[in-house]
């Protein structure tokens, strides 16, 4: 079983749905930023409710932070977030005169913005090729190819870059981030019912 293999069986069996549905970059800055180590739907459902009350960067940097806690407090690591939402909007002001970036290197001086957001907003605003690995595409990379286990994100992504014939890499992370939400989870995994339980020896 190879990538390009993985991917076919993935595309007939899984149903990507994308979470990040947004009108505006900045919409989309804020979603992100609310989805670290957060379910995307409920991230996104916090950021429709929360630029109904800031409806652009110069509001969100003005801002009140205690306000913002209060806004956000469902979902997870609120304080750490409303904080880095404060210090997007600034850095965005003065360093992008309130526009937000579309390249890359810029996206990640933002607070809140790492590698993976990055990539996740370029591959949605300028339909971007990347490998968006993630805590759900590591996993499944490291369990279906055990002799991984050790290898590192950058290393996991040359992989996938080398080994995906139509090197449509925004798609295989999707599909292979939405496997690993539904089936190849970190507790419990359906091994039973896996589209690759024949070669796979996680569970063996």
């Amino acid at each position: 079983m190879n990538l390009t293999n993985i991917e076919k069986t993935l595309c007939l069996n899984i149903n990507h749905a994308e979470s990040f549905i947004f009108n505006t970059k900045y919409e989309l800055i804020i979603k992100l930023i609310l989805s670290s180590s957060t379910n995307e739907f409920r991230a996104c459902e916090i950021g429709n409710e929360l630029i109904k009350d800031y409806c652009s960067i110069d509001d969100l940097n003005r801002a009140d932070l205690k306000d913002l806690e209060f806004k956000i407090k469902k979902i997870g690591f609120y304080r750490q977030k409303a904080l880095r939402l404060k210090k997007a909007a600034r850095l965005i002001i003065q360093k992008f005169n309130g526009v937000i970036p579309s390249k890359y290197d810029d996206l990640i001086l933002i607070p809140g913005i790492g590698q993976k957001s990055a990539k996740k907003f370029l591959s949605l605003v300028e339909d971007s090729n990347y490998v968006m690995v993630d805590t759900h595409l590591r996993r499944v990379i490291k369990r279906l190819f055990s002799s991984f286990e050790n290898l590192k994100d950058n290393e996991i992504e040359k992989f996938v870059i080398d080994n995906i014939e139509n090197k449509n890499l925004t798609n295989f992370s999707n599909l292979v981030t939405s496997f690993g939400k539904d089936f190849c989870t970190s507790l419990k995994p359906k091994c039973s019912i896996c589209f690759f339980k024949n070669f796979c020896n996680f569970d063996k």
